[in-house]
């Protein structure tokens, strides 16, 4: 069992921490992490990814925010970065409504249909994550073809500067709004025909 302290975190800590160079790391799977998760956070799902090799790169030399809602995934990211010996400078585990209730910027993806999309402001960019041969959702004639398959593996195809409408399968959705909220995207919404 992990060694690492729980206790409840406010804004303030948080905040405290983050200006400490501590790097928050969600460890939920990704479709809750698209959901609602703390501003400036990454995401790195414990069952399904996160290793001792791969959090010693992302942590660089920095400690590390655990951020999860099952005490399971905390354990087991926790364990993985005692592993690999970054440090773990706090946890914060319970369900996105709480964490606002301390006061924590919450954030997550919104629904967004083809008749009321237009009317956001700045107006987003539609992103149709389809590959060759599968066709555009119908209803969003501004929609730009982009597989998720050629986004660089370094950062999304499009600048953060406004918000992007997500269509396409579910899957291939969640992974580009992973992208997108860690590249800084201040808005994602997702496509509802």
């Amino acid at each position: 069992m992990s060694t690492t302290t729980l206790r409840v975190m406010t804004h303030a800590d948080y905040d405290a921490l983050v200006a400490e160079g501590v790097l928050p790391v969600d460890v939920r799977p990704p479709h809750e992490y698209v959901a609602a998760h703390v501003r400036g956070s990454r995401s790195e799902p414990a069952a399904w990814q996160v290793s001792r090799h791969r959090l010693g790169l992302l942590a660089g030399g920095r400690p590390l925010l655990l951020i999860a809602q099952d005490p399971l995934e905390l354990d087991l990211a926790t364990r993985e970065a005692e592993a690999a010996r970054v440090p773990v400078a706090g946890v914060l585990v319970g369900r996105p409504e709480l964490w606002a209730e301390r006061g924590l910027t919450v954030v997550g993806w919104r629904p967004v249909d083809p008749a009321t999309w237009r009317t956001l402001e700045p107006p987003p960019r539609v992103l149709a994550l389809v590959e060759p041969g599968e066709p555009v959702p119908p209803g969003w004639p501004t929609a730009v073809r982009t597989p998720l398959s050629e986004w660089p593996p370094d950062a999304p195809p499009v600048a953060p500067d406004a918000g992007v409408v997500l269509l396409g399968p579910e899957t291939r959705a969640v992974w580009a709004a992973v992208a997108l909220f860690q590249h800084g995207c201040p808005a994602v919404y997702r496509g509802q025909s």
